[in-house]
């Protein structure tokens, strides 16, 4: 069999720098100036930055210096080191945001009913752009995320479809910045509800029929480009949802600060 050639790697891009940094702020500014170009687009996703080496030529100062810099850009989830193949700028932007709104989230100590609230209003918001926005294609996905969690037949089949129908509202705006947060909510209260609620199938079913007559009408509001109908839909789908989850938990008032929640928070912002 032929061997197979290693993949090469992308070129790095170059960076040229004409003053001096000065060694006192040397780390930092390195940092500040790095995270500007990459956060203007001046350096791109996915790009290749110059070695260590090379790095610590541009800025004048010594390896170990850039490589503190190194350190705290992958920290900060702008970067990723590859090993044997160099430091790359990241091509997946959302965790940079979730990563932080999760924190804020965690600091503020958020509740779960604080955490559903917001998701109302970025469905509303997302409503209100998918009424002019919405594909055929966006529709149907919404019809089968309904259908999937109706015909759900374990917890884990039902919860898929409501993450696949609140997913696919924000999906529906075509707003990459919204569908950011609202991704992320969704996949969190997900993982929250898993931890917080029986897996029992019967549970969920009730809890998910409950809410049923709204989520067809937020489908046949942003269907026939209804603004007002949808709004109104989302956001007593969202109120009923907390009344629900309120008369079968008295967990709602419970805050993402809680230690309990901080591995659920860690893995989810991890795998994305």
């Amino acid at each position: 069999m032929p061997s197979s050639k290693p993949e090469a790697r992308p070129p790095a891009i170059s960076l040229s720098r004409p003053t001096e940094v000065s060694r006192a702020s040397a780390a930092g500014t390195i940092i500040e100036d790095l995270r500007g170009l990459i956060a203007t687009g001046a350096i791109g996703k996915g790009s290749r930055l110059p070695t260590e080496r090379d790095l610590a030529i541009v800025y004048k100062v010594s390896p170990s210096t850039v490589r503190e810099s190194m350190r705290a850009l992958a920290v900060m989830g702008l970067i990723e080191v590859r090993h044997g193949s160099g430091s790359y700028v990241v091509e997946d932007t959302a965790k940079i945001v979730t990563s932080s709104l999760a924190t804020a989230m965690q600091m503020e100590g958020v509740t779960i009913g604080e955490l559903i609230s917001l998701l109302s209003l970025i469905n509303e918001r997302a409503a209100v752009l998918a009424v002019t926005r919405a594909t055929p294609e966006d529709i149907a996905g919404l019809v089968a995320a309904n259908a999937k969690i109706v015909a759900g037949e374990s917890p884990r089949d039902i919860l898929d479809g409501v993450v696949a129908y609140l997913t696919g509202i924000v999906e529906s705006a075509h707003e990459p910045l919204l569908l950011v947060f609202g991704r992320f909510m969704v996949q969190l209260l997900d993982r929250i509800e898993i931890d917080l609620f029986p897996p029992d199938t019967a549970f969920w079913q009730r809890l998910t029929r409950e809410v049923g007559t709204e989520r067809v009408e937020i489908i046949e509001a942003i269907s026939a480009g209804d603004e007002a109908a949808a709004v109104s839909a989302v956001r007593r789908y969202h109120e009923q949802a907390v009344s629900r989850m309120q008369a079968n938990s008295d967990q709602v008032g419970a805050r993402l600060s809680d230690d309990r929640f901080a591995s659920v928070i860690t893995a989810l912002i991890g795998n994305r």
